[in-house]
């Protein structure tokens, strides 16, 4: 309880009053027999806080999802099937590429056990070039190494395949 109501009452308009770095103007504040209670500062503080957030958050979110949804409806989605590469890694993924119309998206590879040989990426940057082997800028396959090349990382194994004509390197788990 408050040992002076009016001081309480004060304190609860003074603190409550304020809009600090936000967007909102608050023009009335109705302490509604509250005043008969003691709030330090810091809680009055806290709560005004985490009101203003509230707000602004609901606003902003409300604002985002009339944009997102205005924004699907003019722009078309893509309808080819979509596979690994696209990392579908996740529930939400998967889910937003259904909404979307995806019918059968294809998960990541990381996430499922599947077995063969699996493209796992594509990449421009080119270990034969790293390593002066490209006949393309003039390096020259030393006869020592042959190939297909590998990586190995702990029980995985990674086969690399170079597309010279593309300049871009494919890596398959094999």
């Amino acid at each position: 309880m408050a040992n002076d109501p009016d001081k309480s009452r004060e304190n609860i308009l003074r603190q409550l009053s304020k809009s600090v770095d936000t967007p909102f103007e608050i023009r009335a504040i109705k302490p509604d027999g509250n005043e008969k209670y003691f709030f330090s500062a810091q809680q009055l503080n806290e709560l005004r806080r985490g009101l203003l957030e509230a707000i602004l958050t609901k606003s902003v979110s409300s604002k985002f999802d009339s944009a997102i949804s205005s924004y699907n409806s003019f722009v078309p989605f893509p309808k080819d099937p979509w596979h690994f590469e696209n990392n579908i890694s996740n529930h939400l993924a998967m889910q937003f590429y259904r909404r979307h119309g995806l019918e059968n998206p294809e998960p990541a590879v990381e996430t499922r056990n599947a077995s063969g040989r699996i493209q796992v990426m594509i990449t421009k940057h080119c270990l034969q070039y790293e390593l002066g082997f490209c006949a393309r800028f003039g390096g020259k396959f030393p006869s020592q190494f042959s190939e297909p090349f590998a990586l190995q990382d702990g029980a995985n194994k990674f086969e690399l395949e170079f597309d010279c004509k593309n300049c871009m390197m494919k890596i398959f788990r094999s």
